[in-house]
């Protein structure tokens, strides 16, 4: 069996899987520990190992044993951590590839958000005041000065929106390119807005208050803020890739 390969995320959201009532830390070299009697790590480079009693395999052996799941079954889990897992090797060669070029793709957009800096004071804040929106601008929302659009082969300013998973990982990002001069988005449609990583079932999280028992989800981002204008007291989500009733929420 070929060796599997996960993202720092892929490995976190495992950990809260398989051990839902430890404590879960994330070291800067992208290990995972797991406190769980003793020290537990799952590692990209390395998989599983336990220090206290020595044992250790790989990530996806793992699972199997700790779930108690057929091989095809654990390998559907790993396929299926859309904007999580880096790049399993199985020997499904289409599905390896496929999700190789997901983990690119997450990859891409997490960079961009780190490059991104608070909306607040830029022509990203301006852009929405032009457009009668004055609630205020929440964190998953924030402003690049110069992020290349590939469809204009040039840089713009930037919105950029964390599009999280019903876990709460970055899966991927949306673009909304400025004009510099005016703070609109950029006149041309197909190159006014440009979406980074997997989008499908995510959600730009619009509320600062924890997800709650309860959550509106709307079908755009300024609808969803004009609906937290209007209702703040809500928990309110910007879906994206599913129609509203077809969402993927956990409560």
């Amino acid at each position: 069996m070929n060796k599997v390969v996960f993202s720092t995320s892929a490995l976190t959201q495992i950990a809260h899987r398989l051990w839902p009532h430890s404590k879960i830390e994330v070291r800067p070299n992208g290990e995972v520990r797991v406190r769980n009697n003793g020290s537990i790590s799952l590692s990209r480079e390395e998989g599983y190992y336990n220090f206290e009693d020595g044992e250790g395999s790989s990530i996806p052996e793992l699972i199997r044993k700790r779930t108690n799941s057929e091989w095809p079954a654990v390998f559907d889990y790993i396929h299926s951590l859309e904007g999580i897992a880096a790049a399993p090797h199985t020997q499904d060669s289409q599905k390896a590839s496929d999700t190789t070029n997901l983990a690119e793709r997450i990859d891409k957009a997490q960079k961009i958000w780190n490059q991104s800096k608070s909306i607040i004071g830029t022509i990203g804040e301006q852009y929405f005041h032009k457009r009668h929106i004055t609630v205020p601008i929440p964190e998953t929302l924030r402003f690049v000065p110069k992020l290349y659009n590939h469809k204009a082969d040039r840089e713009h300013p930037a919105i950029v929106t964390a599009i999280q998973s019903v876990d709460g990982y970055l899966q991927g990002i949306h673009a909304i390119y400025l004009d510099q001069l005016t703070a609109y988005k950029l006149l041309d449609k197909g190159k006014a807005k440009l979406s980074y990583g997997p989008i499908k079932g995510g959600a730009i999280r619009l509320s600062p208050k924890p997800v709650a028992e309860h959550i509106v989800l709307t079908e755009g981002l300024e609808d969803g803020l004009s609906v937290l204008s209007d209702y703040p007291e809500e928990c309110v989500w910007a879906i994206y890739g599913h129609s509203t009733e077809q969402a993927p929420i956990v409560y």
